[in-house]
């Protein structure tokens, strides 16, 4: 049976106290991946910086470099969306393989949509994905973001 299909034994709740505040006080490197969106939420803080460009391959590697030289043991992948840059999923195995032991990504979920992009993506090494959800309806949601389906989209990875 592989790793992640084993049960672990339940967690008392001082563990799991002591796992958040872990979690929550840990330096985290945040590393902008994109500058684009396939979104248009009418309240987003982070349009005028959306250009529609992508950071290149190198610099993030670079950053990347830099945050481990850092001792940063969690790196947040943001954007725009991180997960449109052609290239995610690539660096999602590098910040893994030069030792990040936590990887998480900011993400509307849209790209999770697609059938084997959860599955390759931890695969990579991806440990946490963050999804912005806009709404408890797809109408609230879709007004919010201006597209329509994209609540729809974005929950649908829960069935893969």
């Amino acid at each position: 049976m592989p790793r992640s299909h084993r049960r672990r034994a339940p967690l008392k709740p001082m563990d799991i106290q002591r796992q958040r505040e872990q979690a929550a006080t840990t330096p985290r490197l945040w590393i902008r991946l994109t500058r684009r969106c396939n979104n248009h939420c009418f309240f987003c803080h982070d349009t005028p910086a959306q250009d529609g460009s992508v950071i290149p391959q190198k610099d993030i590697r670079e950053l990347l470099r830099q945050g481990r030289r850092q001792k940063y043991g969690r790196v947040v992948l943001s954007g725009g969306e991180a997960t449109l840059h052609p290239h995610f999923l690539d660096m999602v195995a590098y910040a893994k393989k030069i030792g990040y032991q936590h990887i998480q990504v900011i993400t509307n979920g849209r790209m999770f949509a697609y059938n084997d992009f959860l599955a390759v993506a931890i695969e990579a090494g991806l440990h946490e994905v963050t999804f912005s959800i806009h709404g408890h309806t797809a109408r609230l949601h879709d007004k919010q973001t201006r597209v329509p389906g994209s609540f729809e989209q974005a929950l649908a990875w829960l069935q893969h």
